[in-house]
């Protein structure tokens, strides 16, 4: 279903860029995590999740034996990113 999950994406994105500490950082949004912070179940939490990932809002960043990080997806970053 097309709505399935879009307003727990909306409060799971704004928990994402609260959490940024540059545009390009990782965020990690540990189930317990989001439950405390947002009210949200487990259920919606993975529906909103799958909503950012399946409209290339947030990139999965996998990292093996820790919780899945999540970074802005490409098209939500305008212009080049800066060079150190």
């Amino acid at each position: 279903r097309s709505g399935e999950g879009s307003l727990a994406a909306v409060v799971l994105f704004r928990l994402v860029l609260d959490r940024l500490s540059h545009p390009q950082a990782p965020v990690s949004l540990p189930a317990s995590a989001v439950a405390g912070e947002l009210g949200l179940s487990e259920d919606q939490s993975r529906r909103g999740m799958k909503a950012l990932l399946s409209r290339d809002l947030l990139a999965e960043q996998p990292q093996a034996g820790r919780a899945k990080q999540y970074v802005l997806a490409a098209s939500v970053l305008v212009g080049q990113p800066a060079t150190a």
